[in-house]
């Protein structure tokens, strides 16, 4: 079963994380989404203010997060920060 956790990131626009899959929506339509490419056991994103965590069971990667406001064209812009290797 899918766990799934609902976030407001502004005003207007809230997130849903589905563990493996975060959506952005705005009025009730979908803008954005990002997800994990390689979904093994372990593995979820986590929303934390203005960073997104991509954690497994052997590594952290952490990306600045932020999603663009712009009239129609909203968007979700991620930018790899770091890695920690998890011993």
């Amino acid at each position: 079963m899918r766990q799934l956790k609902i976030d407001n990131y502004s005003k207007n626009i809230f997130m849903m994380n589905f563990k493996y899959e975060i959506l952005a929506a705005k009025d009730g339509y979908i803008v954005d989404s990002v997800n994990i490419n390689i979904q093994e056991d372990g593995s979820c994103l986590v929303y934390h203010g203005d960073h997104l965590l991509h954690v497994s069971k052997s590594k952290l990667f952490i990306y600045s997060f932020l999603i663009t406001e712009n009239g129609r064209s909203n968007k979700i812009d991620m930018k790899s920060i770091d890695s920690i290797d998890v011993q």
